[in-house]
């Protein structure tokens, strides 16, 4: 593979001979420097990668928050430190909610990095925050939940049976959502 190892004459004839000495004889012994990329490129073939293996909400989320709180740009993924994730990260302790995801998706993003060889160490990878998410303190009371259920039935479009399902089953949105004709259809048969 070809690798510029610098430009004539600010590098001299000599010098790029003992770095290409240095580079072969770290590969000879194993030790292999990462391939640098950028970050857009990094994160442009991580979510192409995502799209093969997860649901396309996943992808639209891990694109959202890359995209929103960790604009590198053409910064090299061997420069990022600790400390540019961090100052990224700290900027959202007001939402805890959101660092949390944030930082989710940034280790996810650079453990995959790190498995492709384009960088190291996941500068990551030891990260944790201190602030715990806290669980919503509001439900909807009896009545609210009633109000609800009722709007959902008057109306015949699909978002709100989804509502009305969801009112009567307590499940998730997407798992009411992802419901296919042939299980409603076969649930109409048992009738």
């Amino acid at each position: 593979r070809l690798t510029t190892i610098g430009r004539y004459p600010a590098l001299t004839l000599a010098k790029a001979r003992d770095e290409a000495k240095r580079i072969l004889a770290e590969q000879a012994l194993g030790r292999f420097r990462p391939i640098s990329v950028a970050w857009d490129e990094g994160k442009q073939q991580f979510l192409a990668d995502c799209h093969r293996k997860n649901r396309p909400r996943t992808v639209n989320d891990y694109a959202r928050l890359l995209n929103r709180h960790f604009p590198f740009g053409r910064k090299r993924l061997t420069d990022i430190s600790p400390q540019d994730i961090y100052r990224r990260v700290d900027r959202l302790a007001d939402r805890p909610g959101e660092q949390h995801h944030a930082l989710v998706a940034v280790k996810v993003f650079l453990n995959w990095a790190h498995a492709r060889h384009y960088i190291e160490d996941n500068p990551c990878s030891r990260m944790i925050l201190r602030q715990r998410v806290n669980a919503r303190d509001r439900v909807l009371s009896q009545a609210e939940l009633a109000a609800v259920y009722r709007t959902a039935f008057e109306h015949t479009d699909v978002f709100s049976s989804i509502v009305a399902l969801l009112v009567l089953t307590g499940q998730r949105r997407d798992e009411i959502a992802n419901l296919s004709r042939q299980h409603q259809e076969r649930d109409d048969r048992r009738k």
